[in-house]
């Protein structure tokens, strides 16, 4: 339950950039809504979940989380610029690289909703796959052993 309330945070959480750029009066419009963002915030929530011993269904779990949470709420964005006819929906995917704005057509939010949704089931059930947790038990039990006897198993 934790994670689903993480996961909505997050979705919510990308448009602090919006005021970022409002006091700040920053040229980059949206940098949240980029791909190196994506990645980023990926790799941290891994190495976050790493740090605090999650284990390795739990850490995919949450280096994912951030991948699909954005992935949903840009679906929203388009949906709400296009169908509740809000703002633009166009971003900037590849900052820094490039600065210029992506457009998505009227139907993209529902592509993008499923496959958030898609990826988020494909997530689940990697994660509980039984294969990832007895090889984590073996290498943390093999890793115990070593630092006992001080003979490495690897």
């Amino acid at each position: 339950m934790p994670l689903i309330a993480f996961t909505g945070a997050l979705a919510v959480i990308i448009d602090v950039d919006h005021f970022l750029r409002m006091w700040f009066q920053s040229p980059m419009d949206r940098p949240a809504h980029s791909i190196l963002f994506i990645c980023l915030s990926a790799v941290l929530l891994a190495y976050v979940a790493k740090r605090l011993g999650a284990r390795n269904g739990l850490l995919v779990k949450i280096a994912f989380a951030a991948p699909i949470s954005i992935l949903a709420h840009i679906a929203y964005d388009v949906f709400a610029a296009n169908v509740l006819s809000w703002y633009g929906s166009n971003f900037p995917l590849f900052i820094p690289l490039s600065y210029s704005m992506i457009d998505f057509p009227n139907y993209a939010w529902i592509v993008l909703e499923a496959a958030a949704f898609v990826g988020a089931l494909l997530v689940q059930l990697c994660s509980d796959n039984p294969i990832l947790t007895v090889r984590a038990s073996e290498d943390r039990s093999a890793k115990h052993k070593s630092a006992a006897t001080g003979v490495s198993y690897a």
